[in-house]
């Protein structure tokens, strides 16, 4: 505990002088590299808050996001935290009769979890994505120190009302399965049959074997393309924001599973005019959804978005994913009325067609839900949080006047007129 508290004391340490710096005429976009710089020596999780927030948050300038989106992709790391490469090489060619082939033996990439090297496997690019060293120990000391920080914090009574325990124990579980490369295999292979037929997305073939012979290592195919924040010109942004969307919607409502970790690093821009296409990789973090609550899913954002119907929206939202649900379910009638009224106007402030999907969203819904002894169910803030990434990533896409929400819209209306003709 003595550990977390100095963790504590630190973090909020250093942003408070980062701040005063700033107010005596610091450059904000130099106490953001300090902030991002130093936190992330404290606490490897912290990498992940940032890599996060460099999707689109809206307090950032694009400038801001700019430099945090290096930790999508350049996650500090020492030579302490990389094993030889080339001795992992040399074992799998062995054991798998292979030819595998690297190309530097410095990581190209690094995460919070692995470093990734390319390189080539019969005269194919492909990606050769490493753990580091110690990582399990090192993640999961990280992780109990930000569960203190996160009980910590929760004696403000703003920050409170976020429900922080709930949402990081939900994070937590994600970050745990990345740790878990037989996991991340089987869900590449997944998703590259669910996406099959689907044109506009990429999604990398796998090479299972060598996994199979060393569970440090996954190796698959070398996607190629531009990304978010390459790409200047207006129009070709515009061109990928719909198709970022229907990725989304088309696997929690057509496949009952989720991309956790949409962010900007794990996305590649390519194609045509004609025919534009994205890449997506990195699947450590893929949720699943039960048919229950896809169902419910599916109605909530058919009521809001297609039918524009709050109230019916509300409905859904507190018949089905709301806890404990024995408190709504024995509420009387007037005060069911009530927070159904109070739910509809929060919906269309957080969930209409110009609203920005962000954890805001769950502190507004929850911000209402307390007053009555409830909460969003944990099921509703696992898809939401993974939407509201992938939804900054959308809405830096967008045109101006255009937005993630637009794109969903669009999307659950053209589900529903399959879903119809299917019915017929």
């Amino acid at each position: 505990m003595i550990d977390t508290s100095l963790l504590f004391i630190k973090t909020f340490g250093y942003i408070s002088w980062q701040s005063i710096c700033y107010l005596f005429g610091r450059e904000r976009i130099d106490c953001i590299r300090n902030i991002a710089n130093y936190l992330t020596s404290l606490n490897i999780i912290y990498s992940k808050v940032f890599q996060s927030m460099s999707a689109g948050a809206n307090i950032l300038s694009i400038d801001e996001m700019k430099y945090l989106s290096q930790f999508n992709d350049t996650a500090p790391f020492n030579d302490d935290d990389i094993y030889n490469v080339n001795e992992i090489i040399n074992n799998l060619n062995k054991k798998c009769d292979s030819d595998l082939t690297i190309n530097c033996t410095t990581p190209e990439r690094a995460g919070m979890v692995s470093v990734v090297y390319y390189g080539t496997l019969n005269d194919q690019d492909i990606v050769i994505k490493v753990k580091r060293r110690n990582i399990e120990e090192k993640l999961h000391d990280a992780l109990s120190k930000m569960r203190d920080i996160v009980n910590i914090s929760c004696c403000l009574p703003w920050i409170k009302r976020l429900y922080l325990p709930t949402i990081f124990e939900e994070n937590r579980e994600d970050m745990i399965k990345q740790l878990d490369f037989f996991n991340e295999v089987n869900n590449l292979t997944l998703y590259k049959r669910n996406f099959r037929n689907m044109e506009f997305v990429d999604i990398p073939t796998v090479y299972e074997k060598f996994t199979k012979c060393d569970s440090r290592v996954i190796v698959m195919e070398r996607l190629y393309g531009s990304r978010l924040h390459s790409i200047e010109s207006h129009s070709e942004k515009a061109a990928y924001a719909p198709l970022v969307a229907r990725f989304s919607m088309k696997s929690i409502l057509y496949d009952r599973k989720y991309h956790a970790d949409l962010h900007a690093g794990n996305i590649f821009f390519s194609g045509s005019v004609e025919n534009r296409k994205i890449g997506i990789i990195d699947f450590g973090i893929v949720g699943s959804v039960t048919k229950e609550e896809q169902d419910s899913f599916y109605n909530f954002f058919k009521s809001i978005l297609v039918d524009n119907d709050y109230v019916e929206g509300a409905n859904v939202l507190l018949s089905r994913l709301v806890e404990p649900f024995e408190v709504y379910k024995n509420m009387n009638q007037d005060k069911k009325t009530e927070l159904l009224s109070e739910m509809a106007l929060v919906g269309k402030e957080v969930f209409g067609k110009d609203s920005v999907l962000d954890v805001n969203t769950v502190y507004r819904i929850n911000s209402v839900l307390i007053d009555y002894n409830l909460q969003l169910s944990r099921a509703f803030c696992r898809i939401q949080l993974s939407l509201a990434v992938c939804g900054s990533v959308c809405n830096e896409l967008c045109k101006e006047g255009d937005n993630y929400m637009h794109h969903v819209s669009d999307v659950v209306s053209n589900m529903m007129r399959e879903r119809d003709i299917f019915d017929m």
